[in-house]
This record gives structure tokens, sequence and C-alpha cells, in this order.
């Protein structure tokens, strides 16, 4: 991941400075599944991974955007929502899935322009050429 010149993690600071104070409940929990009963405090409505007796085991606390699955023992923030969400299952996501997720926030809070894309230098690029060739050649 890039880091920025006073070595925090750029991809971190752009979730904590630019997407997640722009966010809203509704711009995150969006599954139909969840028809959520809203009081100022909690959000409380159905999981989208199983069927709930109560329809209120999946809770969203808007001041932090975080939730939690009292069935499934399951909380997280808003990424481990989205990835969870495309993977069909909860699960906490790791490298490249964290990235993706945070790409889709960073569009729905409308921040996309802001995403920091990692630069490579010509050198960076022409070893990793390099790289793919010998790979090739071994794969063969």
């Amino acid at each position: 991941m890039p880091r920025t010149p006073n070595g925090t993690n750029a991809l971190r600071d752009h979730w904590e400075k630019e997407v997640l104070p722009k966010l809203t409940p509704e711009m995150v929990y969006t599954d139909p599944s969840h028809r959520f009963q809203i009081s100022p405090d909690r959000w409380r409505g159905g999981s989208p991974f199983r069927e709930s007796k109560s329809g209120t085991s999946f809770a969203v606390w808007p001041d932090t955007l975080r939730f939690y699955d009292s069935g499934m023992g399951f909380a997280g923030d808003p990424i481990s929502y989205i990835h969870s969400l495309k993977v069909g299952r909860w699960e906490h996501p790791k490298g490249a899935d964290w990235v993706e997720a945070l790409r889709e926030l960073s569009r729905r809070a409308g921040v996309e322009h802001l995403f920091p894309e990692r630069n490579y230098s010509k050198q960076h690029i022409e070893r990793a050429q390099k790289w793919e060739e010998r790979r090739g050649i071994f794969a063969t």
C-alpha cells in the first residue's frame, strides 16, 4: 500500500479522513433483507445471510457505522459489510479485497476522485516485466 510522507498508510488516511466522515448508514447498509426498525441510537433489522425469527438480529450504530449480527456473532465496519455482501458470508477483508471495498465506499461517499492511486516508477515496471517474462519461461 502506498505511504504518505510521514509514514502513515495513505489508504487508511483516505478511509478515516475522506470516506468515513461522509458516509451515512443509508449509503452503506443497503441490503433489502434488513427492513430496519430505526431508533436514535441503533438500527435493528434482519441479517443479509440468514433468516431471523425476530427480524432484528442485525444491528447498526449510526454514530460509528459499526454493525453486529447477533445470530452469527460477527461484528464489523462498513468495509467488512461491503466485502461480506460480495463474497456471500461474513468475512473481514484483507489486502486487495480491503482496497476494493474501500474503493466502493469512496464511490458511495462521492470522494472516489480522491482515492490514492499507487504510482510505480519506470524501474519498478521494468523489474515486474522481467519477472513476468521469467515466470512465463519457467511455466512452460
